[in-house]
């Protein structure tokens, strides 16, 4: 089996292309690893073919963080945690210019790939806390260094499905635990006022033990995770509605629009009215892209 040419990507990435003849075990595979680029963006439109294929994504942050379009707004994406974007949404996603992000990326086309992934139940999102950097880092070296082709080819596929079997598992697990548990509450009060008072009750544990348990599996504390969700979710409606920052405000239960705007700054480095503005600006420059 013959290796084909790389694709040609910019100077800040570096990619290992695999598309053996015959298309088995897969029509296409990339490899790759991003090093951080404060401009690097992606705008690929819901059923685009890269190279008259239409792949899915699994791309891994190491370091660094940067955002995906996600149910009409950017949602971050930071060290740690992995990203999945299906071949029939939009896959736009960009590195934060601050902060950028070094990630490894699997960009996968096969006949099965979306039944594979309905059957396992992984759809686009982000997944946290899955500890699947050396499954990446694996692919990446087998890319590299496998002078074999076509085992390199079989290794790569099997790498692929243990990525998607070991990421189905881990949401499975998540699913039953304490942690779970307490994010939930914390996802249903998005358009209410929470105590942690609340959760320990619900839950029959103290207080310092849901923050303390809430931080050892997500890496924030409770009201700094509540706070990333309601600042989400404050972005999605400022892109899909025409309500006032000072009706956003009160529908996600801030203090007072003074209060929202501050968290919202805070978190995204421009105020509400602003980034209203300029991301309908984007969006609207994507679509005479595409």
């Amino acid at each position: 089996m013959k290796r084909p040419s790389v694709p040609m990507y910019p100077s800040f990435e570096k990619c290992y292309y695999y598309a053996p003849n015959d298309g088995i075990p897969y029509h296409e595979a990339l490899i790759g690893i991003t090093f951080p680029n404060s401009t690097y963006e992606v705008k690929r439109q819901k059923g685009l073919r890269l190279r008259g294929l239409t792949v899915n994504l699994l791309e891994y942050v190491v370091e660094g963080e940067g955002e995906i379009f996600l149910n009409g707004a950017w949602t971050p994406v930071r060290a740690g945690e992995l990203f999945v974007i299906r071949s029939n949404e939009d896959q736009f996603y960009r590195s934060n210019p601050k902060n950028p992000w070094k990630k490894i990326w699997f960009n996968y086309y096969a006949g099965y790939t979306d039944s594979f992934l309905d059957a396992f139940g992984i759809h686009t999102g982000i997944y946290r806390n899955t500890n699947m950097l050396p499954l990446f880092e694996k692919a990446l070296d087998t890319a590299k260094d496998q002078e074999n082709y076509t085992d390199a080819c079989y290794i790569i596929a099997d790498l692929f499905h243990k990525i998607i079997q070991t990421l189905s598992l881990y949401v499975t697990r998540e699913s039953a635990t304490l942690e779970f548990s307490i994010r939930q509450e914390l996802d249903n009060a998005i358009y209410k006022k929470l105590e942690l008072e609340q959760i320990a009750e619900k839950l029959h544990i103290s207080k310092s033990n849901v923050i303390r348990s809430f931080k050892r599996q997500y890496g924030l504390t409770p009201y700094d995770y509540l706070l990333d969700q309601k600042v989400d979710t404050a972005k999605r409606l400022l892109l899909t509605t025409h309500l006032t920052s000072k009706e956003i405000a009160a529908k996600l239960c801030f203090s007072n629009e003074h209060h929202f705007s501050t968290v919202f700054f805070n978190r995204v480095g421009i105020r509400p009215k602003q980034y209203r503005k300029t991301e309908a600006e984007q969006i609207t420059e994507h679509k005479k892209i595409f």
